[in-house]
């Protein structure tokens, strides 16, 4: 997820709203001393404060655990605060004193380094409003009934994780909510109060290293701050059919342990990433669902009509765009074998596959359709027209196979289509075509390979998906929805 937009700031500790205002560290590096040896961050300032001070034990604010030992200096940026740990904020404050104040930050020394006579007044008494801001609130018992909260990467480009979260918010009506909130992570932090539960609606969100070794502290932040912010304010969470895609560091491991062992339900949409998260995070309570899309056919898409299956789709992706030219040449090859008897549509589902999806409509004269535009309901009137499907992108499979389409899969060796073959799929595993076949094959050898899904599998993995309202439900200690027609879930939403 990409970080935040440069917004102004709407006051701080009441709002903790999202105009923000992401201020570098050019301010305030000049107060930090050579015996800080320790500072917290926030997470948008992690890799540059790691860059300054390269000799300094750097902790992003995920990193402070409460009953840790405390940095030497804390950075709180004033409309951040909710990414901290209430206890750990309290136990800085009590053990320290203010060092420098402005607009966006109070840095905050231990007092053991800092002459009670130093220190300003205006500093103490913003000292003492985030005190006051980070008393423990006394807990609320959730509604089972009321407000569900469904976080996630909607809305940023991705039309697979939008869907994983429209199914989310299905799934919470029928778990009985007569509310649902779907929205962004960023966006969630400022909708925790209205909430009872905050969820955790599918997709790849659990990571700390990006590929290539990366850090991605403010992916920690998003996630792992937000079930720990709504469990300081006694709200239920879970999570819901999550995937996990890289939590390497013990940093990002504490933090995900810490929330997702207090949330009331935890599942994940393959074994693997059951296996990251009982064997090397510690959640035992982990379960294994399926990927929420394969609740779409039941409960988002309208049925399939009867009519003629003329396209063919093909699904690009970045990965595959990464290899260059000799990926460009290999899917213009495909593109054209199909269109010698299908009409061929090239299919964006990513906001990040824009330019190699535009390289080959120019270089093919195939149509584009860019799905974020038309949304998750009205994709399926695409791949509910299409005979076959070729796709670098895990949703697209997943779409696919709802739409019965005769699949031919292009992933990495350990990819995630290649995992959910493997796992649940094996009708497709003659189909699954790494990428060294991929860009050394005949677009025609590589075309007979395509399979048809047997309905079986596919059935098995929705059904992992339609007992997902129930747990949820027990969980919470209520009573799932008996309805599970769309119908019903539509009155739910509405009422």
């Amino acid at each position: 997820m990409p970080p935040p937009g440069q917004a102004s700031q709407e006051g701080w500790c009441d709002g903790m709203t999202l105009r923000v205002r992401y201020v570098g560290l050019d301010r305030i590096a000049a107060v930090v001393a050579p015996t800080d040896r320790c500072i917290a961050v926030p997470e948008y300032l992690f890799a540059a404060a790691q860059q300054l001070w390269p000799d300094r034990n750097v902790l992003p604010y995920y990193g402070l655990q409460p009953d840790d030992p405390l940095p030497d200096l804390a950075i709180l940026h004033k409309a951040l605060l909710n990414r901290l740990s209430r206890p750990a904020l309290r136990a800085i404050l009590d053990a320290g004193r203010p060092v420098f104040a402005s607009e966006d930050f109070l840095l905050v020394r231990s007092a053991f380094c800092v002459a009670a006579d130093s220190v300003r007044l205006d500093w103490l008494e913003d000292a003492a409003r985030l005190r006051a801001w980070a008393a423990a609130p006394a807990p609320l018992p959730p509604d089972p009934g009321g407000t569900a909260l469904i976080a996630s990467a909607y809305g940023l480009g991705n039309i697979g994780d939008d869907a994983v979260t429209l199914v989310a918010g299905r799934i919470a009506a029928q778990a009985g909510f007569r509310r649902v909130i779907l929205a962004g992570a960023v966006a969630s932090f400022d909708l925790v109060r209205e909430a009872d539960l905050v969820m955790l609606g599918g997709g790849g969100l659990l990571y700390d290293t990006a590929d290539g070794g990366a850090s991605q502290a403010q992916n920690v932040a998003y996630y792992a701050g937000l079930l720990r912010h709504a469990q300081d304010l006694g709200r239920a969470t879970a999570v819901l059919g999550i995937g996990v895609q890289g939590i390497h560091t013990p940093l990002g491991r504490t933090a995900y342990a810490a929330v997702l062992r207090r949330a009331a339900h935890v599942s994940v949409r393959d074994p693997g990433d059951l296996q990251v998260l009982r064997e090397e995070v510690g959640v035992d309570q982990a379960v294994l669902a399926a990927d929420l899309g394969f609740g779409l056919a039941s409960w988002a898409w309208p049925p399939a009509p009867a009519q003629p299956r003329r396209l063919a789709l093909v699904v690009p992706s970045v990965l595959s765009a990464r290899l260059g030219a000799e990926a460009d040449a290999a899917w213009i090859g495909l593109i054209h074998a199909l269109g010698e008897a299908q009409e061929v549509v090239i299919v964006q589902h990513s906001d990040d596959d824009r330019a190699l999806c535009a390289r080959l409509a120019d270089a093919t004269g195939a149509r584009l359709e860019v799905l974020t535009r038309h949304g998750v309901v009205h994709s399926a009137e695409l791949y509910h027209r299409a005979a076959t499907v070729v796709t670098a992108r895990y949703h697209g499979l997943i779409f696919g196979l709802l739409a019965g389409c005769r699949m031919l899969p292009v992933t990495t060796p350990g990819g995630k289509q290649g995992r959910l073959i493997r796992w649940a799929l094996p009708s497709l595993g003659g189909a699954l075509t790494p990428l060294d076949r991929f860009l050394g094959g005949e677009p025609a050898a590589l075309l007979a390979q395509a399979a048809q899904p047997d309905p079986s599998e596919v059935a098995a993995l929705q059904g992992r998906v339609m007992e997902l309202p129930g747990q949820l439900a027990t969980a919470l200690g209520a009573r799932p929805r008996l309805e599970t027609t769309m119908e019903a879930i539509r009155a739910a939403l509405a009422a």
